[in-house]
């Protein structure tokens, strides 16, 4: 994944854009873009769309990250 527009959108807002690649029936390739927006300190909103050859999917979630620092850090 690469993050875009990195200096033109708020700090608490990440857009990506990225190479896709499934297998369900027959062999998919495509591309996802999606953001991700804090909400609170560990808890982020993740919206993701995804189009290939074979399908289209819209994903929305939210991640919460149980550990501030993880131990390779």
């Amino acid at each position: 994944m690469h993050n875009v527009f990195y200096n033109k959108t708020p700090d608490r807002l990440k857009v990506y854009v990225g190479l896709s690649y499934n297998s369900v029936i027959d062999d998919g390739y495509g591309a996802v873009i999606g953001s991700e927006i804090r909400i609170i300190d560990r808890l982020n909103l993740n919206f993701r769309y995804e189009f290939t050859t074979m399908m289209h999917d819209i994903q929305l979630g939210l991640i919460f990250k149980y550990q501030k620092k993880y131990f390779w850090q």
